[in-house]
């Protein structure tokens, strides 16, 4: 099976005839070189970032991964979708907030069309790849600077709100990250 960033049209961005942000310049508008006011920006490599992501998802989960990355920018960049992401993004208001939430709707909206049979290890790290391609859009649409600690708030925040959603207090969630770094550390 093909990978995301194959499968992915233009790299995870929408197609041809998906509306652009309302005030944003067409495609054939040469575009400023610096970067839109909003903070500084610390450029991350989306692509090798989901690329990593992808290399991490085990063999027998792969398919699924694609399947779930496919559905979710499908979702995301299809007409109506990308309408109702672009209308939220340009609403006043934290950033982080509407990426980190709009993802977990995402992806419970997602599970629930999966008849609930989606694998819940691919929620946190599918969810994460979502937020990648949005945050990579947005800077590609010209949305105000979105910066790796933007980024950093975004991914709490989505997992505040998904794990919850799944039945997983934070606090569980932070008991079994203590864990993990424990059984390393005793390596």
């Amino acid at each position: 099976m093909a990978g995301l960033l194959d499968i992915a049209n233009n790299g995870g961005m929408p197609d041809e005839g998906v509306p652009m942000p309302e005030g944003m310049p067409d495609e054939g508008v040469p575009m400023p070189e610096e970067p839109m006011p909003g903070g500084a920006e610390q450029d991350l490599d989306y692509d090798a970032q989901l690329q990593d992501m992808e290399s991490r998802v085990p063999g027998d989960l792969k398919e699924e991964w694609d399947r779930i990355m496919v559905a979710g920018m499908k979702f995301m960049f299809d007409k109506q979708g990308n309408s109702m992401i672009n209308k939220a993004l340009e609403t006043e208001g934290d950033q982080a907030k509407t990426v980190g939430e709009g993802c977990a709707r995402l992806m419970v909206m997602l599970f629930k069309e999966s008849r609930s049979k989606m694998s819940q290890e691919l929620i946190i790290p599918a969810g994460i790849a979502m937020m990648l391609l949005l945050v990579k859009y947005m800077k590609k649409a010209r949305f105000p600077a979105f910066t790796a600690a933007d980024l950093g708030r975004a991914v709490e925040i989505y997992m505040a709100t998904i794990l919850p959603a799944f039945g997983v207090q934070p606090e569980q969630f932070d008991q079994f990250i203590d864990q993990q770094a424990a059984q390393h550390e005793g390596r």
